[in-house]
């Protein structure tokens, strides 16, 4: 549907703007890119952050005011246990596109705040291309990210691939962070058929301590007021989208996916 022509208000962040911006996740990009969002981590490391968007929250934590759908290539990742978001899932080296659309009951359950639409690279939009990119960046507090991605196509066939890794000792005590992803698709076009299956691998080890007391802070701002609070996940979801098209121009879609979710957690 035209953008114009829907009753809601929509912000859009595109390939190239993703590609300039040097901020550490996706969280900080939708921060300095859309109005009307912004992001806080007061409670989690900087992997772990909060994204508030007209009074409702898309957030790792339990508790909170959730009310924000956010969808992966259609397929919605909310975790079915009080809709949390797991941010650092998100596989953001491989994101081509992010729109944010205000509250629209098209995007199910608990979207009264609004909803975010990820777009992932597909294999089929290299189309007699090959191309191999690496990106490397550094900061402060022992960070570091390593990213790489492959992709190919032909005129009926493509394939993507994206690896990342992600390390940052965080700017409080005993707040550190590690990231794995492995993101893959592999698209095929004919005539009236497209297919379209991707399948996505996380890792994270990461370190989220709450609060510290005003006076705490007062002596020393990297101070933490407990801790340890670590949770790891591992996640695999494979998921594939297919449109048909008909000779009077309707189009059948279907969209499947499974996902598992293996978390440990010590506080």
């Amino acid at each position: 549907i035209d953008r114009n022509s829907v009753p809601n208000t929509t912000q859009k962040i595109t390939d190239i703007e993703i590609k300039e911006n040097l901020s550490k996740t996706i969280a900080d990009l939708m921060n300095e890119n859309f109005s009307g969002i912004s992001v806080k981590d007061i409670q989690n490391g900087s992997f772990q952050k909060n994204v508030d968007y007209r009074g409702f929250t898309a957030s790792p934590l339990l508790g909170e005011s959730q009310g924000i759908s956010v969808y992966l290539d259609g397929v919605r990742i909310n975790e079915s246990f009080g809709d949390t978001v797991q941010w650092e899932l998100v596989p953001e080296n491989a994101i081509k596109q992010i729109d944010l659309m205000s509250s629209n009951p098209a995007f199910g359950l608990n979207a009264l705040g609004g909803s975010l639409a990820l777009t992932t690279k597909k294999g089929l939009d290299y189309k007699n291309i090959e191309f191999i990119d690496t990106i490397n960046k550094y900061g402060s507090f022992n960070f570091a990210s390593e990213l790489m991605e492959y992709g190919y196509g032909t005129d009926s066939f493509g394939t993507y691939t994206s690896i990342e890794l992600n390390r940052d000792g965080g700017w409080r005590a005993h707040s550190d962070g590690e990231i794995s992803r492995f993101f893959t698709n592999y698209g095929f076009e004919l005539d009236a058929l497209d297919l379209n299956f991707s399948f996505l691998g996380g890792n994270t080890d990461l370190n989220g301590n709450g609060v510290s007391p005003i006076e705490l802070l007062q002596k020393n701002r990297k101070a933490v007021f407990t801790w340890p609070d670590k949770t790891s996940n591992k996640m695999y979801l494979f998921y594939g989208n297919t449109n048909f098209y008909t000779d009077n121009d309707a189009v059948i879609s279907t969209n499947f996916y499974h996902k598992k979710l293996y978390r440990t957690t010590y506080n």
